[in-house]
């Protein structure tokens, strides 16, 4: 497909507010619609993000799109964020932050302007990259199938289109260049550190050289299809939910790709957290809804709700609540240079204090996956952590972890309900922190990014274990 054969989703008249942050697939996006556009009907607006990382490079991108906006005559705004700032006070990612001030300032923009949609330079390579990534880490049907050309607007919100979803990267460059356009490159894009550059810049051109130049546009018809069968399956369980019976034998009836749905939209549509929507808790409650009425049965779904069945009936709620202790276990100490033991300290529900042991040039040691109750526990962090003042602790509520290598930020609450511990044993969780809320080790899950053992870096081991020695504690 070339650039000229996209096509604009039918959208009442009314501006459309085009996303452009100088690079080459929202510059294509902004000139092609330009071309193509009624302007009676559909007159641009551009709008432009600024989010505070790049320093002057990202301020030469906001100057770039205001002026190419002047000279197609396209009224400019521009939104500042200072990302860096707000992802620390967030507990989140750089790049889910900056997703979501963007969304924040694209969304009011288009609506105090009166727009129908918000047109977004995603193309052909952003669903490859994306499927690549989803497949890594497990995806339904639904997360396969990618972005759609066009996202209805939720609770108010301006609808999303994005008429570049079928065009490769390269074939808009290769246009712009023809057209004598210039862009902007992001040298950022470059640094395979990040997750999906390494996908873009690694991973698909050797899918390409393996399978052929054809296979990448292999994968976006399939995940078109990919789509189309979930789309399906969606009108299956809206059709479902329209008559509702919040029966257990029922819905223990329903095809597995019904039932994940149905379940879905009711935990949606009651008060729980998006958060706790997750294919394991789905599970939990299939399990639940499995065979004959057996007296009352609860299993929790997070936050504090818990999914009871009565007989047949399912009924959603919050749990009782509960007497827990409010003491926060916390001992605090400076990583040393050298090899050091802290301890004995006690904690919550441990039958024996706890010690710490730091050594230095012991080699890298990966983190076990085991039950964070489970002792002994081992790891390695960066040395450049030494002389850090750190925590070791209980969790708090509101702690997260950014997992080395995942790219993604989790809530420890959440990764508790995945490993399935109860509520009342988190508390004998020992973590170690990094000032107020920046969990460095999770034992028995993960170290923190920030705290990972780079390719020039040395590392740091810590040990954490039950104390074999005398009664007294620190």
């Amino acid at each position: 497909m070339t650039p000229f054969e996209t096509t604009i989703p039918l959208l009442p008249d009314g501006p459309i507010l085009v996303a452009v942050s100088g690079g080459a697939d929202s510059v294509a996006l902004l000139n092609i619609l330009h071309r193509k556009a009624d302007k009676q009907k559909h007159p641009l607006i551009v709008a432009h993000f600024q989010h505070g990382i790049r320093g002057r490079e990202a301020e030469e991108d906001a100057l770039s799109v205001a002026e190419m906006a002047e000279r197609l005559g396209c009224p400019f705004f521009r939104g500042d964020g200072d990302v860096p700032a707000q992802a620390v006070k967030a507990k989140e990612s750089l790049e889910m932050t900056a997703r979501r001030l963007r969304h924040t300032f694209l969304q009011k923009t288009a609506s105090g302007n009166g727009c129908v949609a918000i047109a977004t330079g995603h193309t052909a390579d952003d669903q490859i990259e994306t499927l690549f990534l989803r497949l890594a880490r497990g995806t339904s049907l639904r997360g396969a199938g990618g972005m759609h050309i066009i996202s209805p607007g939720i609770d108010g919100d301006v609808p999303i289109i994005r008429p570049l979803l079928e065009v490769r990267h390269k074939q808009l460059c290769d246009w712009l260049g023809a057209e004598s356009i210039p862009w902007r490159e992001d040298a950022s894009n470059a640094d395979c550190s990040i997750q999906r550059n390494r996908v873009r810049n690694k991973l698909i051109p050797e899918f390409e050289a393996v399978f052929g130049d054809s296979a990448a546009e292999s994968l976006v018809r399939s995940m078109a299809l990919f789509r189309s069968d979930n789309d399906y399956l969606d009108h299956l369980a809206e059709r479902e939910l329209t008559n509702i019976k919040l029966s257990a034998m029922h819905l223990d009836k329903l095809p597995v790709p019904v039932f994940q749905r149905v379940v879905a939209s009711l935990l949606y549509n009651s008060e729980i957290p998006p958060q706790f929507v997750t294919l394991n808790v789905i599970e939990r409650v299939k399990q639940l809804c499995a065979g004959r009425e057996r007296g009352t049965v609860e299993i929790p779904l997070g936050d504090g709700w818990i999914l009871r069945r009565l007989g047949d009936e399912l009924q959603f709620m919050p749990s009782p609540i509960e007497c827990t202790e409010v003491d926060e276990v916390k001992f605090v100490f400076t990583l040393p240079a050298e090899n050091t033991e802290f301890g004995p300290v006690n904690f919550f529900g441990s039958e024996k204090p706890l010690v710490l042991q730091i050594a230095h040039n012991r080699g890298f040691m990966k983190p076990a996956r085991t039950s964070p109750l489970l002792l002994p526990q081992f790891c390695s962090v960066s040395s450049s952590l030494t002389g850090t003042q750190l925590t070791l602790r209980t969790p708090l509520e509101g702690d997260r972890i950014s997992p080395a290598g995942s790219g993604i930020t989790q809530k420890l609450s959440d990764i508790f309900i995945n490993l399935k511990i109860p509520r009342h044993e988190r508390k004998n969780i020992p973590v170690i922190s990094s000032g107020e809320s920046r969990i460095i080790w999770l034992p028995g899950y993960a170290v923190d990014e920030s705290a990972a053992v780079r390719e020039t870096d040395k590392s740091v081991y810590m040990r954490l274990d039950a104390w074999q020695g005398a009664d007294s504690a620190i």
